[in-house]
């Protein structure tokens, strides 16, 4: 088992991960997709609190905080330009047309929710895994469909919601550290 404690230079990390995403209402099974090369993955949380300040004496001093709001969100820039990711930039619905081909209906959705999940892959410090059961998907910017010579990306935000009281779960995993130093 490795030595997670500190301080340990093996617990330094440059985290890499495969993505997965499973549409809301899918077999968790067979709808679970990869993502494809994920160039960012970013998960940002937010708590809006509520202050109270004594004013008892002179000079007011905070005596009491309280959690008002508790909110998360995820930024992924993605660089496979699959269908199934294309329908989360475009907000649509993926069809067949006459002639067989994956299309796009182009905002026929108003959001793309679904279980988000990272598996940590890195090479260098401890493995980290993420799961978000629940994560309402929209465009973040746009997508250039002619790019001069640099390589095309969707960039995506995730809005987490909370399930059973929680907005996911990081794991660690047991054999992540290289080469710790004691």
């Amino acid at each position: 088992m490795p030595d997670f404690t500190s301080p340990n230079v093996g617990n330094y990390a440059v985290f890499k991960g495969n993505v997965y995403f499973t549409k809301a209402g899918a077999d968790p099974i067979t709808g679970r997709r990869h993502m494809g090369n994920c160039t960012a993955f970013e998960f940002e949380p937010a708590v809006e609190v509520l202050e109270h300040f004594s004013s008892m004496t002179g000079v007011r001093s905070k005596d009491y905080t309280v959690v008002l709001e508790k909110s998360g969100t995820i930024n992924v820039t993605l660089e496979e330009m699959t269908a199934e990711n294309m329908a989360l930039m475009l907000l649509g619905e993926i069809v067949t047309d006459s002639d067989g081909n994956k299309a796009i209906d182009i905002l026929s959705e108003d959001l793309i929710r679904g279980r988000l999940e990272i598996i940590g892959s890195n090479d260098v410090g401890p493995k980290w895994d993420f799961n978000y059961p629940s994560v309402a998907f929209r465009p973040n910017g746009s997508i250039n469909s002619i790019a001069e010579d640099d390589w095309s990306a969707i960039e995506l935000t995730g809005e987490v919601e909370m399930v059973n009281g929680i907005a996911g779960r990081a794991t660690l995993q047991d054999s992540a550290v290289s080469e710790p130093v004691s």
